[in-house]
């Protein structure tokens, strides 16, 4: 078809020609309605035509106006998305975020006090300590590994201090 510039001067060209055609018609009923008035002495069909020819062209001028306006919005719109295209969306982390984890539904529950590590490594820096009952919400599961005689997941999660980091699934509980 062409490019949105393209489409949107065709259909203006569109509406233009539907809107002349629209006033064509209600002149040609104003103007029989005016003969049926003067000429045949048909008073009482002759004003109703003239009537409904004032209406139809005031309607119909804005049906056609409505009608199209949705392809024009709808084109408007390709062009933002369009314009768009090359940008990139940067999405930033809300900063203190303590009200708003609160209120989310938490997926695990800490059975014991245990390690926050920053990589799914027992070798890697530890980041805190979460005690016992700590909640906290599933954001990754991680490798296997082995401890205490337990073989589980390392699982990504944020504490509801907003803590996030590794730690070893082993020694969580459902919520």
């Amino acid at each position: 078809m062409g490019n949105n510039q393209e489409i949107r001067e065709r259909m203006e060209s569109y509406r233009k020609i539907l809107l002349v055609l629209n006033w064509i018609c209600a002149i040609v009923l104003f103007i029989v309605g005016i003969v049926l008035v003067n000429f045949l002495y048909i008073e009482g069909i002759g004003i109703g035509v003239i009537i409904g020819s004032v209406v139809i062209g005031i309607i119909g001028h804005f049906l056609i106006n409505v009608t199209l306006a949705i392809p024009f919005i709808l084109l408007n719109n390709g062009d933002i998305l369009e314009s768009m295209k090359g940008e990139k969306m940067v999405v930033k982390p809300i900063e203190n975020q303590k009200n708003s984890i609160s209120r989310q539904k938490f997926d695990y529950k800490t059975n014991k006090a245990i390690y926050l590590f920053s990589q799914q490594d027992l070798n890697s820096t530890i980041i805190t300590t979460l005690p016992e009952n700590t909640n906290l919400l599933f954001l990754e599961k991680g490798n296997d590994i082995l401890v205490d005689s337990i073989n589980a997941p390392w699982y990504k999660i944020k504490s509801e201090r907003n803590e996030i980091g590794w730690c070893f699934s082993g020694y969580l509980n459902k919520a």
